[in-house]
C-alpha cells in the first residue's frame, strides 16, 4: 500500500505558455528539456485533483540496477500508476517541497528533439534560484542505477489510476 503524500490539481492552466510564465513568476527554472517537453505535454481540460505517494526504488528492490518499467509494475502492485506529465509542471506550484530534493515523475516518457526518451524531474536545492524543472532520461526499458543517481532517489506516483 501506498503511503499519501501531497496532491496536486490538474487542469488549471489553458496552455503551455501559462504554465512557462507561472514558473517563471515563481523563479523555477526550466531545463532545456523540460522546456522543450512542457510543449508536448497534454494539459487537463477539466479540473481535477490527483492523491500522490513519493517511492523509494531503493527500498522496493534490493538489486542496484532495475528497468523503468519494473518499477512501475512493482507501484501498480502496490496501488500507484503513472503520473499524468502535467503533475511534473504543476508539482512545485502546489507542493512544498524540501529543501535538498530531487523527485522523479513516474510519467510516461516522451521524445526531445535529440531523440532522447525523458521524464521530468522536479528539484529543490538550497536557496531562491535553486529550484527546478528538469528533463531526466529514461524509456520504460533503460535499466536505472538506484544507489548512484541522486535522480532516482523518489519517484512521485499517482494513487490510484
Amino acid at each position: 500500500m501506498l503511503t499519501y503524500w501531497g496532491e496536486v490539481r490538474l487542469g488549471e492552466y489553458p496552455n503551455a505558455l501559462t504554465v512557462r510564465e507561472e514558473l517563471q513568476k515563481y523563479g523555477i527554472r526550466l531545463g532545456s528539456w523540460a522546456n522543450e517537453l512542457l510543449d508536448q505535454v497534454p494539459l487537463a481540460t477539466e479540473p481535477r485533483t490527483v492523491r500522490l505517494a513519493a517511492v523509494q526504488p531503493s527500498l522496493l528492490f534490493p538489486g542496484r540496477h532495475v528497468r523503468l518499467k519494473t518499477i512501475y509494475k512493482e507501484v501498480a502492485k502496490l496501488g500507484g500508476s503513472p503520473c499524468p506529465a502535467e503533475v511534473g509542471l504543476v508539482l512545485h506550484l502546489q507542493v512544498a517541497t524540501p529543501a535538498c530534493s530531487i523527485y522523479a515523475i513516474a510519467m510516461e516518457p516522451m521524445v526531445t528533439s535529440d531523440k532522447v526518451w525523458a521524464m521530468f524531474s522536479v528539484e529543490n536545492g538550497i536557496g531562491s534560484s535553486s529550484r527546478w524543472l528538469r528533463g531526466l532520461e529514461g524509456n520504460l526499458n533503460c535499466i536505472w542505477n538506484l544507489y548512484d543517481d541522486p535522480h532516482l532517489d523518489q519517484i512521485v506516483v499517482m494513487i490510484g489510476s
